[in-house]
């Protein structure tokens, strides 16, 4: 159903996090916590936010430690994680350990202010619910991550306004570039017409009786077979196809909101991990549908508008594509990224 990112500290919240990471598994959801790093609390924050921006909601669990505070952070990995959600649009379902819960003092940092202003500030930046144990806190989060979902697939069946206005703005191209198309096959079939009328009046009067009706019946031939009318008439079909298929899409309202944002957030934080990890040195994508193209399709304009300032905003050198039978290269602004189509359906 959902990919959620589970946050906490480690070694005090262990059968509390078994809990949580169970609910969620239960009710069919991904989850991705530390455990898929090491056993242990100090893991790589590039990795972790990134694989926060992938997901679609953060479930925080804070008791009675700070936990491991990156170096060069101020916030400990948790609150990092959290804010990362935060940043990226994703529900964040926090809950805090009750101050009047029973807890192992060995479980307690010696020092509390920091995890004390840690509990501030979620209760302050975020809605909280508080647990006082690992039982409680699994209904908890079965409660809140069942009506979190309920919303978000009743809120998924409207597209967004920018998903509405790409398809409306496919739509229109289409619809003028139809128009144009049968324009220019009306004004291409009456000038094959017509000189197929002037052609017969010269050939009626400058011709013999007996060779008059075998010019005229070529000229008529010549009309009917010119593969002008027929091509013209092809690439309108074509375009008139798109337009149907596009405007089947804008009825539908899709791209949903929850598939589209997951995606991207996805893609997003890989690009965004790449950026960072020292060593790359170059960085390329791979899509089906090509953004650009010199094929018939013209490239996907909802494509270019959705997908190429992410690009460009994370220096992606190049983007391979398949689906149009062609091989085409082009080139796309001062960074140099390119746009690669090959004949690979």
């Amino acid at each position: 159903m959902a990919r959620i990112y589970l946050s906490s500290t480690f070694e005090d919240l262990k059968d509390c996090r078994a809990a949580a990471y169970r609910t969620l598994r239960k009710l069919g959801h991904d989850v991705i916590s530390m455990e898929d790093y090491v056993a242990s609390g100090q893991r790589p924050l590039a990795q972790c936010l990134a694989d926060v921006a992938g997901c679609d909601a953060c479930v925080g669990l804070v008791a009675w430690r700070l936990g491991f505070v990156p170096a060069g952070h101020a916030q400990s990995i948790t609150e990092l994680e959290l804010l990362e959600a935060e940043r990226h649009g994703l529900p964040c379902l926090v809950f805090l350990l009750d101050d009047d819960a029973p807890w192992p003092p060995a479980m307690v940092d010696d020092d509390r202010r920091p995890v004390l202003a840690l509990r501030k500030r979620l209760r302050d930046r975020f809605t909280v619910a508080a647990f006082h144990g690992a039982s409680e806190l699994a209904g908890a989060v079965a409660t809140a991550a069942a009506r979190l979902f309920q919303h978000r697939d009743e809120a998924a069946e409207d597209a967004l306004p920018e998903d509405i206005d790409l398809y409306r703005n496919c739509v229109g191209r289409f619809a003028g570039e139809l128009e144009r198309d049968i324009r220019f096959y009306g004004l291409a079939t009456a000038a094959l017409v017509a000189a197929t009328l002037v052609a017969l009046a010269l050939a009626l009067a400058a011709s013999p009786e007996s060779t008059r009706w075998l010019i005229g019946a070529g000229a008529l031939v010549f009309a009917s077979t010119s593969p002008l009318p027929a091509v013209t008439m092809r690439a309108v079909r074509k375009k008139k196809a798109l337009l149907d298929g596009y405007a089947d899409e804008l009825r539908k309202e899709r791209p949903a909101r929850a598939a589209v944002q997951s995606v991207r957030r996805f893609l997003e934080g890989q690009l965004q991990q790449a950026r960072q990890t020292p060593g790359i040195r170059h960085i390329f994508v791979v899509m089906h549908h090509p953004p650009f193209s010199v094929s018939l399709h013209g490239g996907q304009h909802d494509l270019r508008e959705r997908w190429t300032p992410l690009y460009e905003q994370y220096g992606v050198d190049a983007v391979f594509s398949g689906h149009d039978h062609v091989y085409s290269r082009a080139e796309r602004g001062e960074n140099g990224m390119s746009a690669d189509c090959y004949g690979r359906g």
